[in-house]
């Protein structure tokens, strides 16, 4: 089975699931979450659909970047792979053929972003990778939203919008996970990617709330990387980097509800990343 988990990622679906529950949490339907376990099913198994195509399209490449990976080592065969990208497809349309109306279309352009980020090939993944990424990302916190109304309000966008920015910064920085980078690049990459939750200052409600967590989820990330500025990073301290901000991005729709003065509802993403962190440490996405 541990393979099997390894090969989904299954270490990121709190934070993924944190992203779309969110989205009904900020717009004010904490009672009623129970009505997006459908859509969250599909959101779900098109998300993994997507790691497991990832290990499949990449699984040349991971005899020498990534040997410990499920396909590489043998683990697991490409045709279980194979059977494995299918069923969580189904199972991903059949999720969104049943979800809300309104979901259709995001559901649609999500696919697609999926299909094109895992299969479209090496050149064009490294040419607009990181904004397909992004974009999906974002898309995910809109989905939640789109439950619910058609038309989502200014700072479930904003929120979205501070996600993709996060993500740009964040795949930017992957990119770099199987050959390193300069520090100083890296620092640059780190920082860009905490100023995100900056986006959401100016529609706060409560604005004290995020002048204290912003600035404790900056000093979290760039306290380790300013350290290491002047140092050439290697491949196993780009990986490192980049756990530690997937770790925390559900802390990024938390910044929306903390905007919103819901302190007890953005804790909630406190546990996500816990559970999140706790994933990772046995069941590695790298």
């Amino acid at each position: 089975m541990r393979p099997w988990l390894r090969l989904l990622r299954i270490a990121l679906l709190p934070a993924l699931a944190w992203d779309f529950l969110a989205a009904g949490l900020i717009l004010g339907k904490a009672a009623s979450l129970s009505s997006m376990l459908l859509p969250l099913a599909g959101v779900l198994a098109l998300y993994h659909a997507g790691m497991v195509g990832n290990d499949l399209a990449d699984r040349h490449a991971d005899r020498i970047h990534r040997p410990n990976r499920p396909l590489p080592k043998g683990e697991i065969s490409v045709l279980g792979a194979s059977l494995l990208l299918l069923a969580l497809l189904g199972l991903a349309a059949a999720c969104a053929f049943a979800s809300p109306r309104g979901t259709h279309t995001a559901f649609l352009l999500l696919a697609v972003l999926t299909l094109i980020y895992n299969f479209g090939g090496s050149g064009l993944r490294g040419f607009i990778g990181p904004p397909l990424l992004a974009t999906a990302r974002c898309l995910v916190l809109l989905l939640g939203g789109l439950v619910w109304v058609a038309n989502p309000p200014l700072i479930l966008l904003m929120a979205a919008l501070s996600t993709a920015f996060y993500f740009l910064f964040l795949s930017r920085l992957a990119t770099r996970e199987e050959h390193g980078l300069p520090g100083r690049n890296a620092v640059v990459l780190v920082c860009s990617a905490c100023f995100s939750p900056v986006l959401l200052l100016s529609l706060a409600d409560h604005p004290l709330h995020l002048a204290w967590a912003w600035p404790l989820f900056f000093f979290h990330h760039m306290r380790p990387v300013w350290r290491d500025r002047h140092l050439p990073w290697s491949p196993h301290r780009v990986q490192a980097a980049v756990r530690r901000l997937l770790q925390t991005a559900p802390l990024l729709p938390s910044m929306a509800l903390l905007a919103q003065g819901q302190l007890t509802l953005a804790s909630l993403g406190l546990l996500a990343c816990l559970f999140t962190s706790a994933l990772a440490r046995s069941l590695p996405p790298e």
